[in-house]
Order: structure tokens, then sequence, then C-alpha cells
């Protein structure tokens, strides 16, 4: 009976330490913790409420917004830059992100390790602090649609390029204000949304690529405009002016789209409605006529450039019927639903792992075995 007692209890222990022991594999590893200066591309300190994001193959593993002109991570452990995530591994290559701008220093994780890492921008940083910054991972597939979404900054993609790429990065970037202070024309009336999107997807790889862009009921009211007449802008530095893409609005789901070939600086500018003047007086002693209806003009600066210096000519996309609380303007397209980061559907459930199914099965038909056992005896 003694004998018997032992085998169960051996047969419990078992039991009990498979399953932990396999799970431990997916468990992260201790989070690498990063501080030091961090600086313009001139060499200047960056002002304090710059955001610090860390990332690997686009994966965003960390963020930090300075506190402090010219330096990030203090000498607090809470205040330091803690990179961590399931996926990483030991030497993952980590890349940061300063406003949007990547650094030109990189770092390989290496778990429980803290680390001093100097930073300074590639290119000069923006004038403006933005309200969030985050970075999105992407590989897509040459001529399909890819969504991506810059969760927290109200800000998508849906982008088509000409050959397959693999861990490629898009970094998104909003602001409440013009980044570098680009002016609005009184023509134009602002959202108070600006996007400063960029990526590690070169412009001559990509076939087209439409910027959604959300805001509130709120936003609109304090601006005081009429929102049919949003569109999506891009900030031409060639011209030095915001140019509208061709897109549309959607007043029910609240977000523009304008669809380019190109990365920018992009806004949600709305076109200032012109009422036209009361025509002459009627007959029989009646008044002048009434005032006809707000006319938006289509267009504030002329036929739009929409494609900078050096890039394909965005590919001309046939006018389309625009669904039920959408204004479409010609050679706009459809408004795009959003979609899971990285990939243009969504994705299945992930499986339980077939180890843990046969350990737990191997655990029950043991304990059964060790029941009737010392049942017999």
């Amino acid at each position: 009976m003694k004998t018997a007692s032992i085998a169960v209890v051996a047969l419990l222990v078992f039991a009990m330490l498979a399953l932990p022991v396999t799970a431990e594999e997916t468990l992260p590893l201790i989070p690498q913790d990063f501080y030091g200066t961090v600086t313009d591309a001139d060499g200047s300190a960056a002002p304090a409420g710059t955001i610090i994001v860390a990332s690997s193959k686009g994966v965003p593993l960390g963020t930090i917004k300075t506190t402090v002109p010219g330096e990030y991570g203090g000498s607090g452990t809470e205040q330091r830059l803690i990179v961590q995530g399931t996926t990483l591994v030991s030497n993952a290559p980590i890349a940061f992100y300063i406003d949007g701008v990547k650094a030109r220093e990189t770092a390989s994780f290496q778990s429980g390790c803290l680390t001093r890492l100097n930073l300074s921008a590639s290119s000069a940083l923006p004038k403006e602090r933005p309200g969030e910054s985050t970075t999105e991972p992407l590989s897509p597939k040459a001529g399909q649609n890819t969504t991506v979404t810059g969760n927290g900054t109200g800000t998508s993609v849906t982008l088509t390029t000409t050959v397959d790429l693999a861990d490629e990065t898009i970094a998104f970037t909003a602001f409440d204000t013009p980044p570098d202070n680009q002016a609005v024309p009184s023509t134009l009336a602002p959202v108070g949304r600006y996007a400063e999107i960029t990526s590690t997807i070169a412009n001559n790889q990509i076939a087209s690529v439409t910027i959604r862009i959300t805001y509130t009921d709120a936003e609109i009211a304090a601006a005081g405009i009429d929102e049919a007449g949003i569109r999506v802008y891009w900030w031409n530095p060639a011209t030095a002016l915001w140019e509208q893409l061709p897109g549309g609005v959607d007043t029910v789901q609240n977000y523009a789209w304008g669809t380019t070939s190109h990365f920018s600086t992009f806004a949600l500018l709305s076109v200032k409605a012109v009422t036209p003047t009361p025509g002459g007086g009627g007959g029989g002693g009646g008044g002048g006529a009434a005032a006809g209806p707000s006319v938006y003009p289509s267009d504030t600066f002329g036929t739009p450039t929409v494609t900078p210096t050096g890039t394909a000519t965005p590919p001309t996309v046939a006018p389309t019927a625009a669904a039920p609380g959408e204004t479409a303007v010609p050679g706009g397209e459809a408004g795009h639903e959003g979609g899971e980061p990285g990939a243009s559907g969504g994705q299945a459930p992930e499986e339980l792992p077939m180890a843990i199914i046969a350990i737990a099965v191997l655990a029950i038909a043991g304990v059964a075995a060790a029941f009737f056992f010392l049942k017999k005896q």
C-alpha cells in the first residue's frame, strides 16, 4: 500500500510540473532598460516632450516621453526606456525613433541589462511635439493591399507595393498643429489632425497608398466647419503648399481618405464654403431671391500636384459611387475599413500546442491508472 501511495504522488507531481515546463518557453525575457542623451540631427538637445519609441522589425517594444531637454531615462528605474515583448529573443535588433524620426543608433536586445545609449536623430526633428508616436510592422506582397493601423494616432494606410517585401516598418506620428509650422491658407480651415508618416519602404517600391485619418464630432464643432468639406492634404515642400489628394470623406464613420504614391506629412483640412450672393429682386413686390446652397471649391490651388519630385506618378483611379454617408471627389475611391496591423485580412486564433495537449492526456491517464491500482490494493 505504501508503494502504491508513493507511485500516485509521483504521478501527480509529474502532471503538475509537465505543463509549466512546456509553457515556460513562451514567457517573455527580462526587459532591457535604456537611458542616455537624445539630440537633434544638428547635435542640439531634443526638447522636453520628445517621444522615443523602441521597436524590433517594426513591432513597438517600449516608449518614453522625455521630461528634460536632451535626456531620456533619468536615474530612476521607472523613468527608463523599458524594452520588452513576447516576440523578443536574445540579440534581436532594436531600432529607435525620435518623434517619428529614425535614430542613427541601434542596439541588440540583452535580457536584464541596463544600457546607456546616446541617441541622435538621422534627420531634423519636427518643430512641434507630437501627441502620439508609434511604429508598426508589415511584410507586403506585390500587387496586394496591406492595411496597417497606427494605433493611438488615428491614422491608417492601405499600401500596394510593386515587389514582395518583408520585415519593413511604418512610423506614425500624430500632431495637433502643423509639425513644422506649415502655414494653412485662408481658403482652408484646419480640423486639428496632422500626421507624419515615414517608412523603410522606398517610394519607388510603392504602387499606391491610401491615407485614412479619423476625426471626432467635437473637433468639427470646435473648428466650426462643414464636415462635407474635409479632405486629406499633403505638404509639398517643393511648392510650400498643402495640396489636396484625390479621395473623399465618410461623415458616418468620421474619417477622410486620400490616395497618393508616397509617404509624407498629411493633414485634415476643410475647404471653406462660398455662399453665392443673392440674385436680383423678384416681381409682385417680393424681396430678393433666396441665397443658393453653399458651394465648395473642389480644388483650392488648381489641379493639385500629388507626386513629389523624383517619384512615380500615382495610378489613375476611376471614380466610384460613394457609399451612404460618404462624399467622394473625382479620382477618389470608396473608404477603407481599418485592418489588423501588417495584414490585409484577419488572423486565425492561435491553436493550442499539441505538446501541451499530449502531456495533459498522459497526466490524466497516469492518475486514472494509479487510482485503479490503489483500489485493487
